[in-house]
């Protein structure tokens, strides 16, 4: 969004019939939004070619991302044109804004289940769907890139009047994109894992994004595919976290919810993915080839084939479109699994696993950077190509831990007041002082077992809540139970309605009961700490009171230095020797 005047002068230079790079005229505005433009152009030279004008302000919030995707298509597109990647023609930057001209796309994924399948995509459309998806993914992947932000609006068919794309599915946005790899300088057309950081910032969506990205971890190539199978569900039927608007919720169910659960609307061929997905690292290849197989035995299930005309497409845009996949040399999406195979990276382990040589170049390869890998390595059968088959795959998951709690004995607490308290009575000489010391402390213990007392209050407060939830969880199981007493659970409920009615109450009660949990080990630590922290008060007040103690007594012992002159007699002289032998 334009912000100065200057800004609003540079836009405004970019209006129908101004003419780009002696190439490229702007014929007519297609959208505008808080980002800037974009426009329809064509191509002067070829004027039957057509493409996007993409326009961006670089004054907007976290800068413009037309560098980042730029760099990004280039690296995608060095060794060749890629299908499912939108081409780059050119791109500049100004002063106030930037731009770059791409390939002209259609409609998105998302838009079009608005229009034509609001209830989900019929299984012959969405197996074709999601096989394109999978292989444009594993494009980008291939270039040493992971997207980090899948989602239905970034996958788009190409341009209607494109008879050569129109049938294509592109993926687009590569704003949030990172490499996992870097090149290797002391090999050619070699690559080198790019080290993971222990912690990064939210990237992607909340929908769609992966388990990991709620831990605020590095995301690696498993990831992506994890957004393309919430991207899936989402486009067959729905999300379970669909209507809640918590991201702490959200990824409470992702990373909770068990896969039968989960893979409920799916077809029974992916049943395995999420548990392939779970073993893999962030440095880890996923299994591309035998997610295709899962994907290939669905679309033959359902008797799914290339050359039927889509929804949106007329007669005689269907029999364009299917003359000209035919003519295609290339098979491509329609024949991929050679290509799923392939593994130009050849990156399937972290840093740790390479040679010392390799872990003594590390530094040079990071320009330098420090940080630490906190990820577990996999182990062989983890990092093996294609380890997992979609039918014999084990559904098992492993056993959440629990979080390790800060242990506080009632023994470890006291301590330091025994012992500040035994401190000051051997310090003090004086009866009375040591009586007032003693008194301070009595008054500090019994603040302190206040603290204890209140802490205590607030965990039955806490644990009469948790109860409540409890009652309350109960009734939910009950009243499904009165009301359709022939259905003994939920999985197998044919009706949407109930199902959500069911799955939503379990699921924010058990959100609920965690979060409560969280928070009461949170006020527990608080008042723990608290305690801590009067105590170390309690014994810097003391040493400060033993101190002043005895600069008193210093100020008020009688001085023993011998002053000759102001003896007046030999009497005093005599009355000095004599209270010093005594």
């Amino acid at each position: 969004m334009a912000r100065n005047d200057r800004e609003l002068e540079d836009l405004a230079g970019y209006r129908p019939g101004v003419i780009i790079g002696g190439k490229w005229k702007i014929m007519e505005l297609l959208d505008e939004g808080g980002f800037g433009k974009v426009y329809r152009v064509q191509d002067l030279t070829s004027p039957s070619q057509y493409a996007a004008l993409k326009i961006e302000s670089t004054n907007m919030e976290g800068g413009s991302a037309i560098k980042l995707e730029k760099s990004a298509l280039e690296r995608i597109h060095r060794e060749g044109r890629k299908t499912h990647v939108p081409l780059l023609y050119r791109s500049s930057r100004r002063k106030n804004i930037c731009y770059m001209i791409v390939t002209l796309l259609g409609d998105n994924l998302r838009r079009i289940k608005e229009r034509y399948y609001p209830k989900g995509y019929p299984l012959k459309c969405w197996v074709k769907v999601s096989i394109q998806c999978l292989y444009a993914i594993k494009t980008v992947h291939d270039a040493g890139y992971v997207h980090r932000d899948i989602k239905a609006p970034n996958f788009v068919f190409g341009h209607p009047g494109d008879v050569k794309k129109a049938r294509v599915v592109h993926i687009i946005d590569f704003g949030l994109a990172r490499q996992y790899v870097l090149e290797d300088p002391k090999r050619k057309g070699a690559f080198r894992p790019r080290p993971a950081r222990p912690r990064t910032d939210f990237r992607g969506t909340w929908l769609y994004a992966s388990p990991a990205m709620h831990d605020y971890v590095e995301l690696g190539r498993k990831d992506d595919i994890w957004s393309l199978l919430y991207m899936l569900m989402d486009l067959l039927a729905s999300l379970p976290w669909a209507n809640i608007d918590s991201l702490e919720q959200i990824g409470y169910m992702k990373q909770k919810m068990r896969d039968e659960d989960l893979m409920l609307n799916m077809p029974p061929e992916l049943i395995s993915l999420p548990a392939h997905l779970r073993s893999l690292d962030v440095y880890a290849k996923p299994g591309y080839a035998a997610i295709y197989d899962m994907l290939d035995a669905i679309f033959r299930r359902s008797k799914a084939n290339w050359r039927d005309a889509y929804d949106w497409e007329n007669k005689d845009m269907a029999a364009r479109n299917c003359a000209a996949m035919i003519a295609d040399p290339d098979p491509g999406y329609r024949d991929p699994r050679p290509f799923f195979f392939e593994d130009p990276i050849a990156i399937n382990v972290g840093p740790s696993k390479f040679s010392p040589e390799d872990l003594a170049n590390r530094n040079s390869i990071t320009r330098g950077s420090t940080q630490t890998q906190t990820f577990e390595q996999p182990s062989a059968e983890k990092v093996s190509q294609n380890t997992f088959s979609p039918i014999n795959s084990s559904m098992g998951r492993k056993k959440p831990q629990p979080a390790k709690r800060k242990s506080h004995s009632a023994n470890a607490i006291m301590a330091p007041y025994c012992t500040v308290a035994s401190s000051s009575s051997s310090s003090c000489t004086d009866e009375s002082n040591h009586c007032k010391s003693t008194a301070a402390a009595a008054v500090q213990g019994k603040q302190t077992l206040n603290v204890l007392w209140e802490a205590e209050k607030r965990i039955k407060k806490l644990q009469e809540h948790n109860r409540k939830l409890i009652r309350e969880m109960s009734e939910v199981e009950e009243n499904v139970n009165k009301k359709y007493p022939d259905l003994p659970f939920a999985r197998v409920i044919e009706s949407d309605a109930l199902r959500r009615e069911y799955d939503e109450s379990r699921w924010r009660v058990r959100i609920a009961l965690k979060s409560l949990a969280k928070k009461a080990e949170q006020m527990i630590e608080c008042a723990l700490d608290d305690q801590i922290n009067m105590l170390s008060g309690i014994e810097t007040r003391l040493q400060f009171n033993r101190t002043a103690i005895a600069k008193l007594e210093k100020s008020c012992r009688p001085s023993r230095k011998r002053n000759v002159d102001s003896w007046d007699s030999d009497d005093e002289e005599e009355e000095w020797k004599r209270a010093r032998r005594q």
